[in-house]
């Protein structure tokens, strides 16, 4: 099913904070993770962006595109914005080497996003 307009753009978005999310916490254990307070700010900031990302995409294009988590990418969004001010960095730290993998894998099948995803510049973060 090819993407058009903005919910090309907006699953573009979503590819980028996850791409950026594998890349701060690669090469790192939880330790670090937990102890590293930018790192952990950049990676709960990345996945609240997925979540404004998917609420706009389009309920059909997400209909279309049932294999991807959409109701708990755009939940985790709430729940990092309107928390009860205790974000657990292990939940964090699982979400973004599990889950985030996982969806990176999904994206990877949307052959629009997977050229995006291929043409994309590495950062040099953990470098």
């Amino acid at each position: 099913m090819p993407l058009h307009g903005n919910d090309l753009s907006f699953m573009m978005d979503i590819a980028d904070c996850a791409m950026d999310i594998v890349e701060f916490t690669s090469g790192i254990g939880f330790d670090e993770f937990e102890k590293d307070r930018a790192r952990k700010l950049a990676v709960e900031r990345q996945l609240g962006m997925m979540g404004l990302a998917a609420n706009k995409i389009n309920r059909k294009t997400r209909g279309n595109l049932e294999n991807i988590p959409w109701v708990n990418i755009m939940g985790l969004k709430g729940k990092l914005a309107h928390g009860d001010g205790e974000i657990l960095a292990e939940r964090i730290w699982t979400t973004s080497r599990i889950s985030v993998q996982k969806l990176l894998k999904d994206l990877q099948g949307i052959e629009e996003v997977k050229e995006y995803m291929d043409a994309r510049p590495r950062m040099a973060f953990n470098k």
